[in-house]
């Protein structure tokens, strides 16, 4: 498997005027979402590459998830997150029903029905209400407790670096975060205990769970990326890549987990195989 390039998105300053903060391929793959720092999202087609629809929200944005296709979900720095609903010729939003205390950084959602929010310390549960499903309103459900500190973190601030849904092997739900400096919990999301609270060595810039929820790999901003059993939290693996001093990449499981591809602080792009860790390609910004 190789990948090369299949086309280009349209002049981006035709929808933004700032910085891209995020990109979201919708579910089914014909639209991705671009959420800047222009307080802009703008839909694009992924096969014409031409842009379909912009909302402008009142902050800048810097997360995004499609809850389910024509419907995405934006966090933004004022600590707000918008529903926006999209069809063929219209474009709709509407807020959450009250906002974070600091910018909503990442966004996760469960069956389209269930969202977690990350916002600096503090982390939200969100659930939609059934009855008005097809318009999105969405009610607060919970917070969840920030993590334990120890001798090596505790003069930090508590920073949410990502949060993924995930089910163990016998289909109980999950929901793991990490943080940036503390570690990461994996909770119960039936009866909201924690499963285990693993602090770990390391700044943890980003993470992400493979398809089956059994291992969970993360952007270390000081060893590179790093493999781990996700009910065990026992290590696996390690793919050693050059790091940048606290510069943050991006890592995902794909292919339904047969490879990992991760992101750089040189522009380049690498792909691996998930069992043997292997480099498989490299790919640069210019699409070569």
């Amino acid at each position: 498997m190789q990948y090369v390039k299949a086309g280009d998105i349209g002049d981006v300053r035709q929808g933004h005027t700032a910085g891209v903060a995020v990109l979201a391929f919708s579910p089914n793959g014909t639209c991705i979402a671009s959420a800047g720092l222009d307080a802009k999202v703008c839909i694009w087609n992924v096969t014409e590459g031409t842009l379909l629809h912009v909302f402008v929200a009142t902050s800048p944005l810097l997360s995004a998830v499609w809850a389910k296709d024509g419907v995405l979900l934006c966090g933004a720095e004022d600590g707000s997150i918008s529903v926006i609903t999209t069809s063929a010729s219209k474009l709709h939003g509407r807020t959450f029903p009250r906002r974070h205390t600091y910018p909503v950084e990442h966004l996760a959602v469960r069956d389209g029905c269930r969202v977690v929010s990350g916002a600096h310390a503090e982390a939200a549960v969100w659930d939609i209400e059934l009855r008005s499903f097809l318009i999105g309103h969405w009610k607060h459900t919970r917070d969840l407790p920030p993590p334990p500190s120890n001798s090596n973190n505790k003069d930090r601030n508590i920073i949410v670096s990502s949060a993924y849904w995930t089910r163990s092997k016998n289909k109980r739900g999950l929901l793991l975060i990490t943080y940036l400096y503390h570690g990461y919990i994996l909770y119960d999301t039936k009866t909201w205990q924690s499963v285990f609270t693993i602090p770990m060595n390391g700044l943890i810039a980003h993470a992400s769970i493979s398809p089956d929820g059994k291992r969970f790999i993360v952007s270390n901003m000081i060893s590179g990326f790093d493999v781990y059993e996700t009910e065990t939290g026992t290590s696996v693996g390690t793919i050693n890549h050059p790091v940048a001093e606290l510069v943050a990449v991006p890592v995902i499981f794909a292919h339904d987990g047969a490879v990992i591809i991760g992101g750089s602080a040189v522009g380049t792009v690498h792909i691996w195989d998930s069992s043997s860790y292997h480099a498989r390609q490299g790919l640069t910004l210019g699409g070569t």
